[in-house]
């Protein structure tokens, strides 16, 4: 026959389990604590199942030998969550020539790699110009948008000027042979 075990901690949640669970440790399914299962019947101060403590949960007189009583905090309805504050400074979308602009300076990137495969020097020279290109674009916008525009144009423009003219410095030959 099961028994009802409930939940020394909250007092809500009850757990039906078989009688070969006592002594077993199982979760509150209400707040998700463990304790041991104890059938209800056999707790002290319990004239049933359902009820609810009497002799546990009465306040009792303090004893001698303790010098500072347990603070008692007073039963309180669950706060809710507070509701999120407007930020004087509210969140824009970045601009489509922001996001020109990170491409154009990952090219840069994807140049400077592509320089060590084979036929890398003229895959990273097209690499260079599209991201050049796309810096270009993305001059037309303002502030964060210009400034990462401004970055990639340098940027590829580095990436050109040392594919063309100091290929030794990426370990390239030269392009052409004395």
């Amino acid at each position: 026959m099961p028994i009802i075990a409930t939940c020394p901690y909250c007092r809500a949640g009850a757990v039906r389990a078989p009688e070969a669970a006592v002594g077993r440790v199982a979760a509150c399914p209400k707040c998700k604590c463990s304790f041991t299962v104890v059938s209800d019947e056999r707790l002290p101060g319990r004239s049933s199942a359902l009820s609810p403590p009497v002799d546990e949960t009465r306040p009792h007189a303090l004893a001698a030998d303790v010098t500072e009583p347990s603070p008692v905090l007073p039963q309180s309805p669950p706060a809710s969550p507070a509701p999120a504050k407007a930020s004087p400074r509210s969140i824009e979308p970045a601009a489509p020539g922001f996001s020109t602009a990170l491409v154009a300076v990952t090219l840069f990137g994807l140049a400077m790699v592509a320089t060590q495969f084979p036929y890398g020097r003229i895959s990273g020279l097209a690499l260079a110009v599209l991201g050049l290109v796309l810096g270009l674009l993305a001059l037309k916008g303002e502030g964060t948008t210009w400034l990462a525009a401004t970055g990639a144009m340098a940027l590829n423009m580095l990436a050109l000027a040392v594919l063309l003219f100091a290929p030794s410095w990426l370990g390239l030959e030269p392009w052409r042979h004395p």
